[in-house]
């Protein structure tokens, strides 16, 4: 694993670089998302999500505000695919730092390849804090398969931060085992 770690880096820093392209999230395309979900299921992921947020005020405590908000993790995950656009809706919109974070870590376990780009937006957003954008890294890697593998390669090189580029080119390596 080690090897394939160097072997990542000496062959990044050997290519040319080119200047960053970040990921923009596109609330045109998560509106058109969300249209084609029933409005009975749009409504409950809706309410689901307003309840989080609302626990996200009520926890200072990122461990404890995820432990409650348990039960409406599962919901999320039992929606699957439907949940994706609208966490993703919320994600634009919140400025609460648990919920922001409670959103980033649930668009992983949604296994929806939809969500890579919201959560690539984070992760190569260099006004975001750490935690977010390594939660975002792991989530990606909780999606896993070859285009994450590929995504992680294009930010590799445009990532400053040298602590995140060690952990992304870890998680490369694990994705290609």
């Amino acid at each position: 694993m080690f090897f394939l770690i160097l072997l990542l880096l000496f062959f990044t820093a050997c290519a040319p670089h080119r200047p960053p392209e970040p990921i923009m999230l596109s609330p045109e395309s998560v509106q058109k998302e969300i249209l084609e979900i029933s409005p009975e299921q749009r409504n409950r992921i809706r309410t689901v999500l307003k309840e989080v947020e609302r626990l996200s005020g009520v926890h200072r405590n990122l461990d404890n505000f995820g432990i409650s908000t348990m039960k409406q993790a599962i919901e999320i995950m039992e929606a699957g695919r439907k949940a994706s656009p609208l966490v993703a809706e919320a994600l634009l919109a919140t400025p609460s730092s648990n919920f922001r974070y409670w959103l980033i870590d649930i668009l992983g376990y949604l296994k929806d390849d939809r969500n890579l780009f919201p959560l690539f937006a984070v992760l190569e957003n260099e006004n975001e804090k750490r935690p977010f954008r390594e939660r975002a890294l792991e989530s990606a890697k909780e999606i896993g398969g070859k285009q994450v593998r590929k995504m992680l390669l294009d930010s590799y090189s445009r990532i400053d931060d040298k602590n995140l580029r060690e952990k992304i080119a870890r998680v490369i390596a694990e994705l290609s085992n």
